[in-house]
């Protein structure tokens, strides 16, 4: 029984130990507020770093005025710090407890926790006002009683007891959505046992001076799982983004991630097939930024007709939609030799064989002048192109969802009267199923604000 004394004054009976403590704690909270203030700089819409950020300042702001108390109180010796310091270290050491107790109840909370939140502000002002009390109570005594003989040590040691106790019982009811919830309710076990310690110590009248070794060593354990917490929190984002990556690639079908036709031989000789990939992998990259450069879900297929004429210098492409087993509805289109959008008047498929083919058998097809005047013509006047001479070729590359046409890629050539090379139509065709996705996307965004707006005008 008398090694536990001595072990809980291990931060307590010299000068050295109290400044090692006050190092480590700051030392501690600074550490897990680096990770917060990184994991926040990745996303700022990330919400539980965030949290964990404004607390974790305010908590090393609270310790660093205790620290710098301290460090002036033992280069100075001041009888004014004695009587500053012992109920300052235990209102901060309560104050702390109270704010990370309400991260770890509201960090995961994915709204606002009013209820919660009123009831932190008014337990803080109350215990601004209880310091105040304590500062002008325990002036007049404070040269003869020790702070932990007072019944105002008594109270600052219930206080955090309090507090514990009712996060703990929260906490249960937040399984929802809180995580790590076993840690968390081992830092409360931990901070609540070093209390309830000093308060049997204070009882058997065993505890003397202003400052309280349990409290300290129980407080340090305890934040020492501030780091443990916050790291658990960055891998499980991670793992989250590792999720969502691999789901939004096991949505696509196999056959819609390989071309067709074989790359290897549509580059020429002197590359390798893996120069060739990796060639093909940063275009069809760079194509999917350009897609997604607009933030609004209605401009996608805008994005996606300009990304591919800029990517291939076609001279006009168009997004078709096939919602009509008798016609196709140009929805974007884009002129890439006067750098503007054009407008497009529906296809009537009966004058677009070729048009119906491509849907049907979902399949690349070209419209050469030698064989498709017709209906080249007929696509051309539908783009607003006015009789060109000589006429030009026009490439029809479908875009499905679970082998389902849900568009067309539309590229034609009324200009320049260019052909694409084996290449090109290679990357068309890779370029294919990014474009189908991110059309279904932009198509369900606008249905759903279409219903929305519906429900809204009912309403």
């Amino acid at each position: 029984m008398d090694e536990a004394p001595n072990f809980a004054s291990l931060f307590v009976d010299n000068e050295a130990g109290e400044l090692l403590y006050f190092l480590i704690i700051v030392g501690l909270t600074l550490a897990s507020l680096l990770v917060a203030i990184d994991q926040r700089t990745r996303s700022q819409h990330e919400r539980e770093a965030t949290r964990y950020m404004w607390t974790l300042t305010g908590v090393v702001i609270a310790w660093g005025v205790l620290t710098f108390g301290n460090l002036f109180n033992l280069l100075t010796g001041s009888a004014d710090a004695d009587i500053i310091i012992p109920p300052l270290e235990r209102a901060i050491t309560a104050t702390v407890i109270l704010l990370l107790t309400w991260v770890f109840l509201t960090a995961e909370s994915p709204g606002s926790n009013h209820k919660i939140n009123s009831s932190v502000l008014f337990l803080m002002l109350m215990m601004a006002a209880a310091f105040v009390f304590t500062v002008s109570s325990w002036r007049d005594v404070a040269a003869t009683e020790d702070f932990n003989q007072h019944n105002l040590g008594l109270l600052w040691t219930v206080i955090p007891i309090g507090i514990v106790l009712m996060g703990s019982l929260l906490l249960l009811f937040q399984y929802n959505f809180a995580a790590d919830i076993p840690l968390k309710l081992l830092f409360f076990a931990v901070i609540l046992m070093g209390h309830i310690y000093t308060l049997f110590e204070m009882g058997n009248s065993n505890l003397s001076g202003n400052e309280a070794g349990s409290i300290r060593i129980a407080m340090l354990a305890a934040l020492s799982l501030l780091p443990v917490l916050l790291y658990r929190m960055v891998i499980d984002r991670f793992r989250e983004a590792v999720n969502e990556i691999s789901g939004m690639v096991q949505t696509i079908p196999p056959q819609e991630i390989i071309p067709q036709a074989p790359v290897i031989s549509a580059l020429p000789p002197v590359m390798s097939p893996g120069t060739a990939a990796q060639i093909e992998a940063m275009s069809l990259l760079k194509i999917a930024g350009m897609m997604l450069e607009s933030s609004s879900p209605r401009e996608i297929p805008a994005q996606i007709a300009k990304a591919v004429a800029i990517t291939l210098k076609a001279d006009i492409v168009a997004v078709v939609a096939i919602d009509d087993p008798n016609w196709a509805d140009p929805i974007a289109a884009y002129d890439y030799i006067h750098e503007v959008p054009v407008p497009g008047l529906a296809l009537n498929l009966d004058n677009q064989p070729t048009l119906t083919s491509a849907i049907e058998l979902n399949l690349q097809c070209v419209l050469l002048p030698t064989r498709n005047s017709d209906e080249l013509k007929d696509l051309f006047h539908r783009l607003d192109v006015q009789d060109p001479q000589p006429i030009g070729p026009a490439y029809l590359q479908p875009l499905s969802r679970n082998r389902q046409v849900v568009g067309m890629l539309v590229l034609a050539m009324p200009y320049t009267t260019r052909r694409l090379e084996d290449s090109e139509r290679n990357l068309l065709e890779a370029i294919g199923p990014i474009a189908a996705r991110l059309l279904v996307i932009s198509r369900e965004a606008a249905k759903n604000v279409e219903i929305d707006d519906k429900k809204a005008g009912e309403a």
